[in-house]
């Protein structure tokens, strides 16, 4: 593994950086944006006075303040960063939070052991873009009591696709062998107009960058949601998710079996609903076939980034035509509400093509994906051993 190969982990320590701030200037508003989050996950946030939490991955603990201030009996922060963790028990402090009901442990994910079970787990954006994403999901539902409740984000291409395309986009500008600080002024002046057209975005600039557009991704492995849902199938049940895109219209006094089908609904929901992860600004529902053909094609546009990544390559015409390939089966859908997404793709194939230069695009700018799709999930009282040996 070359110096410019590392996985997540690596790539902070060795740089020292932990790019993962939340703007919480308005810390009301961060607690609202928050209690929505949970809400939608069906997990009110009067749930946590008093229970025991475990968080893998808090970053700089922007997140993990809200949770803290929540009222948990016992909350433990694990995270294998150490600028991160440092950051995250200043942060506690300043704000009240670091008490004896919080312990912060220094450890990697997979070398984290303990006999306790959890009534809450949290995962929030550290499970895809590692190695093995599966088996850390696995390692890290291990630590759920049963009847309690796990919490993760998953990722796929298409909910990425627009930020696979922004990595393509800035092949030319980036080069390991420069400091990360050289490399973030040239990318700042390309890419900080398409973070000021994402509404609701509270990120500084310099760490949505080096998070998603410096971090080497082309040896490690996303996690879409449909993943780690038939991962856990045989455990955990589907509780919420943000987006809320499934609906279940089904009797509560039918559900007598024990396996009671809300994988299952979730699962063929995501299918039904794929064409809405490629873009936030739409909602639109389509054949699953359809669905599996999008995903499909969003997979060859990650591994054409991940061929030209570990290449260092960079000849445009494989990312413009998988591009192509993107735009012509969404198009197939024929939705109007498609169109400014279709314009942006066209746009993206055009720029790659050498056929459009970066600050003529117009479209492009303004298409995000649904990035993280978060979900929750409960542990099935009658579930076997754990995923992973904790004690």
């Amino acid at each position: 593994m070359t110096g410019d190969d590392l996985p997540l982990l690596e790539y902070y320590r060795r740089h020292g950086i932990s790019p993962v701030a939340q703007d919480i200037s308005d810390l009301e508003r961060h607690v609202r944006r928050r209690d929505s989050l949970y809400r939608l996950l069906g997990l009110p946030p009067r749930f946590l006075a008093g229970r025991s939490v475990l968080e893998f991955g808090p970053g700089s603990g922007h997140n993990s303040l809200v949770t803290a201030g929540w009222g948990p009996a016992r909350y433990v922060l694990v995270d294998g960063n150490p600028r991160a963790l440092a950051e995250c028990r200043d942060l506690l402090a300043v704000h009240g939070r670091l008490g004896p009901a919080v312990t912060l442990v220094e450890s990697r994910f997979e070398d984290f052991r303990r006999p306790e079970r959890f009534d809450l787990v949290l995962a929030e954006g550290c499970l895809p873009f590692q190695l093995d994403p599966e088996g850390l999901l696995d390692h890290v539902a291990g630590f759920v009591a049963p009847g309690g409740l796990l919490v993760i984000t998953t990722v796929s291409p298409l909910s990425i696709a627009a930020e696979i395309i922004r990595r393509l986009m800035c092949r030319p500008l980036i080069d390991p062998a420069l400091s990360l600080e050289t490399q973030l002024a040239r990318l700042r002046p390309l890419l900080a107009p398409h973070l000021a057209a994402l509404s609701g975005r509270s990120r500084p600039v310099d760490d949505w960058l080096l998070d998603n557009i410096l971090h080497p991704f082309h040896e490690t492995r996303c996690l879409a949601l449909a993943q780690a849902i038939d991962r856990l199938a045989d455990r955990f049940d589907v509780l919420g998710g943000s987006p809320a895109f499934w609906t279940d219209f089904r009797w509560y006094k039918t559900l007598t079996q024990w396996d009671r089908g809300f994988n299952a609904v979730a699962r063929e929901a995501s299918r039904r609903s794929a064409a809405s992860l490629i873009d936030h600004r739409v909602v639109i529902g389509h054949q699953p076939d359809q669905g599996d053909r999008l995903e499909a094609a969003a997979t060859d546009l990650w591994q054409v980034m991940c061929t030209l990544e570990r290449r260092r390559a960079r000849d445009p015409a494989p990312a413009a035509a998988a591009v192509k390939a993107l735009a012509d089966h969404l198009a197939l859908l024929g939705a109007a509400t498609l169109a400014p997404c279709l314009d942006a793709l066209r746009e993206a194939e055009d720029h790659l093509a050498g056929r459009l230069p970066a600050e003529r695009m117009t479209a492009f700018p303004a298409l995000w994906g649904r990035g993280q799709q978060y979900l929750s999930l409960i542990r099935r009282a009658d579930a076997g051993g754990c995923g992973a040996d904790v004690e």
